[in-house]
């Protein structure tokens, strides 16, 4: 499937930023999370096309896909650990804007969450 020219590039900047940092393509570990759509689409949706296109440039690139969690018509909020490498998929009907971490909370030390 041919993807646009953004898409895969956001993808190539960042595995070939982890590269530089000593990662190998091969030791890396992927989650695929959202490609939903609104409700009432039929057909193949954006979303499910950005799955695809992710599937395809992790595939090309040697990355195991560890654990999925697409599609539906239902919004998702992620949450990602980058110390333990941990994902929380909370599914959504509607994001609040308390839903959201605010500056203040993204400075205090980690042991304090």
């Amino acid at each position: 499937m041919p993807y646009h020219f953004e898409q895969h590039l956001i993808a190539e900047v960042i595995i070939k930023m982890m590269n530089e940092e000593g990662c190998r393509s091969e030791d890396l570990k992927a989650h695929i999370l959202g490609g939903g759509h609104p409700e009432g689409v039929t057909g193949e949706s954006l979303g499910d096309q950005n799955v695809k296109i992710a599937r395809e440039i992790l595939k090309n690139k040697g990355i195991s896909i560890i654990a999925e969690d697409v599609g539906g018509s239902v919004g998702r909020k992620i949450a990602f650990d980058v110390i333990t490498g941990h994902v929380a998929v909370l599914k959504v009907h509607k994001v609040r804007k308390e839903d959201w971490h605010t500056e203040e909370y993204m400075k205090t030390p980690y042991e304090g969450r």
